[in-house]
């Protein structure tokens, strides 16, 4: 037996064989777990093929949790609320640092899709992205204008040509699609507004408040009682 897999089983605490066998039926391979939650991947002849890490404790999933709900925060909830005052404002400045922001964001978001199963794995990732997020977002950091006149401003300026045309024969596509289809797009406009307007007669239901309600059903009978006597003395 090597020496790691002698290293491993002092400290293991449970072992148990893989269901993969040889011709003559005998296991191939075996796992052993130690103390500290790994668990180690042995051959018959005792040679450690894998190390597999122990899983994070739970205070490290509650900070993981914690640093992805205020990148969310951060990332895209302040943003947008700076995007919104900076047009109600007219503050074209702001305005301008918020475009930037978000071409920045943008792309930090379409190379995290592609590479998510790649940099999730990477130790302390979370608190590295939360960090890029403030650093883009800062006005005194001018990270996202650094971002953009670095990378994006140069890889836009040499491939627009080829973006356009692209964008172009899309548009198209598009154009064709929604006219071959008009007949059910409206159908479904329609239903989305009648969607819309029956809740927005069940939440106006339910601020109306009940006393008022209830007077409304009260003295509506008692009105009409008193029109009906005034009636019928006129007509005496």
């Amino acid at each position: 037996m090597s020496v790691d897999s002698e290293r491993s089983t002092t400290e293991s605490s449970t072992a148990s064989g893989l269901g993969y066998e040889d011709a003559d039926g005998l296991t191939k391979y075996f796992t052993v777990g130690d103390s500290r939650g790994r668990v180690f991947v042995f051959s018959t002849a005792g040679d450690m093929l894998l190390e597999l890490e122990a899983a994070a404790s739970g205070g490290e999933c509650r900070v993981i949790a914690l640093l992805a709900y205020l990148s969310c925060a951060v990332g895209i909830g302040l943003p947008v609320y700076s995007t919104f005052r900076a047009i109600e404002k007219k503050d074209e400045q702001e305005k301008e640092r918020m475009l930037l922001y978000w071409a920045a964001y943008g792309s930090f978001s379409i190379a995290e899709v592609f590479a998510d199963k790649l940099l999730s794995s990477v130790p302390l990732y979370y608190h590295v992205k939360f960090a890029i997020l403030v650093w883009l977002q800062f006005p005194s950091n001018s990270g996202s204008k650094h971002v953009y006149k670095r990378y994006l401003r140069p890889f836009f300026l040499k491939h627009q040509a080829k973006i356009d045309r692209f964008l172009n024969i899309l548009s198209k596509e598009l154009t064709k699609f929604v006219s071959s289809h008009e007949d059910e797009i409206r159908f479904i406009e329609n239903m989305a507004i009648r969607g819309a307007t029956t809740a927005n007669h069940i939440v106006n239901g339910l601020d109306q408040p009940e006393e008022t309600q209830a007077v409304n059903t009260i003295e509506g009978p008692n009105t009409t009682v008193t029109e009906e006597a005034g009636v019928s003395g006129t007509e005496t």
